[in-house]
């Protein structure tokens, strides 16, 4: 596209973009009565003629595009959008390069992460070959030099160097391990400046909670799990959130509970369920014992429970604490 394809068209009077429609005119077979139609969507099916005594069909002669202001009117036809090939006085090409065209274009291949063709592999529809070309010869290619059976077989790997693969995945894992530094960082530093939305069980104050208190359902969950961790993680969050654990103390939980898990779940997934739980300003507790695709599915629940959910027996917990205090 040369410069002057990407400039763009703009009404004088509103300051907008043109659009493009098409016009489509037709003419009756019979008796030669001609009509158009803006942006009319040629199908199959025909339109008879305008005139009722007449019994031909309408049929497309031209088909034209036209560019327009969506805002501005036609002022001799104010039901009619004001066209540039009527009123070219009040349209102008703007200056500059127009950001919208030049997105349009397919700027894939040059990207820096793109994946392109193994040279000398075939493509799966044209059977042409991808070959590999000098700079001087791009401006002259055809399809016709990627012909398989003609192709001209050429060196195309650059001069290696000794250990390189090595040095790159030394840095790569250096890489990683400063993103992760630097990600568990923030995370950290965001929970702990984080206020938690919606309230815990009343009863509960957290200063009184001990991890002793858990039930054992929640402390087999605390190991680890090899499946359903996607529920078990919902099982811990809730849990934690109803015996108002902070969001830095849940956060920190759940990392170390990820950890156990194998294999563990994405940090991606964790940090989304974590977000949607500071977000909720509703109560939510956890499931309750009796829901099986919970404990008993997940095999962290051993015979019947005394109570019907385990923030339940956290409260029970505390209220035996402070009678033996």
């Amino acid at each position: 596209m040369t410069e002057e394809d990407l400039k763009s068209m703009q009404c004088t009077k509103c300051g907008s973009s043109v659009t493009k429609g098409k016009i489509v005119k037709f003419k009756c077979s019979v008796c030669g009565m001609e009509a158009e139609r803006r942006d009319y969507k040629v199908t199959k099916r025909q339109l008879n003629c305008l005139d009722n005594k007449c019994p031909g069909n309408l049929e497309v002669v031209h088909e034209e595009e036209y560019e327009f202001c969506p805002i501005c009117k036609d002022p001799e036809h104010p039901n009619i959008p004001l066209r540039a090939d009527r009123y070219p006085e009040y349209f102008e090409k703007t200056r500059g390069i127009n950001a919208e065209k030049i997105a349009a274009l397919d700027l894939v291949l040059v990207a820096p992460r793109h994946l392109f063709r193994m040279p000398y592999s075939l493509h799966e529809k044209t059977a042409l070959a991808s070959v590999v070309l000098k700079k001087e010869e791009i401006d002259k290619f055809s399809p016709r030099d990627a012909d398989p059976m003609k192709v001209e077989i050429r060196e195309f790997m650059p001069e290696n160097e000794r250990e390189e693969a090595t040095k790159l995945l030394e840095r790569a894992l250096q890489w990683q391990r400063e993103h992760d530094e630097m990600s568990s960082k923030r995370d950290e530093q965001k929970y702990s400046q984080m206020k938690m939305k919606g309230e815990g069980f009343g009863e509960i104050k957290r200063e009184e909670i001990k991890d002793s208190m858990f039930p054992g359902p929640i402390k087999k969950l605390l190991k680890g799990l090899a499946d359903g961790k996607k529920r078990g993680l919902f099982v811990l969050l809730t849990f934690l959130k109803s015996i108002n654990y902070s969001p830095e103390e849940i956060a920190k939980i759940v990392k170390e509970w990820n950890e156990k898990n194998t294999p563990p779940l994405r940090e991606g997934y964790i940090k989304s369920q974590l977000d949607w739980l500071f977000r909720q300003t509703k109560k939510i507790l956890p499931p309750n014992y009796s829901n099986k695709n919970y404990y008993a599915d997940l095999g962290i629940l051993d015979g019947k429970m005394d109570t019907k959910n385990p923030v339940g027996d956290v409260a029970r917990a505390v209220r035996k604490g402070k009678r033996e205090f």
